[in-house]
C-alpha cells in the first residue's frame, strides 16, 4: 500500500512538473475578433510557443503586444521581415514587389505604403484587412514585442 502511494505521488509530481514546463514555453490564446478570418475563427483557442529570432518567417502567425503598455495581445500574420518592402496596391498585398502568397483578403482595402521594414522589426497584417488593426495602424513591431509563434489551432 505504501509503495502504491509513493508511486502515485511521484507520478502526480512528474505530471505537475511537466505541465509547469509546458506552460513556461507555450501559451494558449483565445482569438478575439474576426481579423484573422478565415485562418482563425473568433473564440477559437490556439497554441503558440516561445521563439528564437531565427524562428520567425514570413507567413507565420505570431502573438504580440502592439506596445509596451498594451494589456491585450494580438494574433497577426508576419508579412514583412527586416529588409522587406511591403505595400497594398489594387487590393493586393505585395512584398518586395511580388504578390504575397498568404490567405489575406484585401478586398476593399485602400492602397498603402510602400513601407520599408527596418532591422529588428516586423510588418504584420490580419488575414481580413477590412476589420484588422495591424501594422497599417500601429506601425511595424519589434522582435521584443513578440510573445510567441502559433504552432497549433
Amino acid at each position: 500500500m505504501k509503495k502504491v502511494f509513493i508511486i502515485s505521488l511521484a507520478t502526480i509530481a512528474f505530471l505537475v512538473a511537466g505541465v509547469l514546463v509546458f506552460f513556461q514555453h507555450f501559451f494558449i490564446y483565445e482569438v478575439d475578433g474576426n481579423s484573422m478570418n478565415p485562418t482563425l475563427k473568433n473564440r477559437e483557442s490556439v497554441l503558440s510557443r516561445e521563439f528564437a529570432l531565427k524562428d520567425i518567417e514570413r507567413g507565420d502567425i505570431i502573438g504580440f503586444a502592439p506596445s509596451d503598455f498594451a494589456e491585450d495581445e494580438f494574433l497577426k500574420r508576419v508579412v514583412g521581415l527586416p529588409g522587406d518592402t511591403v505595400e497594398i496596391k489594387n487590393e493586393q498585398v505585395l512584398v518586395n514587389g511580388k504578390k504575397a502568397p498568404y490567405p489575406i483578403n484585401a478586398k476593399g482595402a485602400p492602397d498603402f505604403g510602400p513601407v520599408h521594414v527596418k532591422k529588428d522589426r516586423l510588418f504584420v497584417l490580419g488575414d481580413l484587412l477590412s476589420v484588422s488593426e495591424d501594422s497599417r495602424d500601429f506601425g511595424v513591431i519589434s522582435y521584443e514585442q513578440v510573445r510567441g509563434v502559433l504552432v497549433f489551432k
